[in-house]
């Protein structure tokens, strides 16, 4: 798709998910993703940004009128999301 590359990202699976990295030309580590709903979600968009310090970035979105959807969730690769 777009000239990307999927990578199976298996650190998602022991919380449920079925998640695959999303790699430009050229990288190694993704630099997006996508999660299988499998027909048990609706189908949506969301977008991820990575940051140095998601606790900090999270705490900020909220002292700001964000609000926080889900996570925050650590997956096995030690990488921390959240949706706000």
């Amino acid at each position: 798709m777009f000239g990307r590359d999927f990578k199976t990202n298996p650190d998602l699976e022991s919380q449920g998910y079925q998640y695959d990295g999303i790699l430009e030309s050229g990288n190694e580590i993704p630099t997006g993703g996508m999660m299988h709903t499998a027909g048990k979600k609706p189908e949506y968009a969301v977008f991820y940004v990575f940051v140095d310090d998601a606790e900090k970035e999270i705490k900020i979105a909220l002292e700001n009128g964000g609000a926080l959807v889900r996570g925050p969730v650590t997956d096995d690769s030690n990488i921390t999301f959240a949706r706000s």
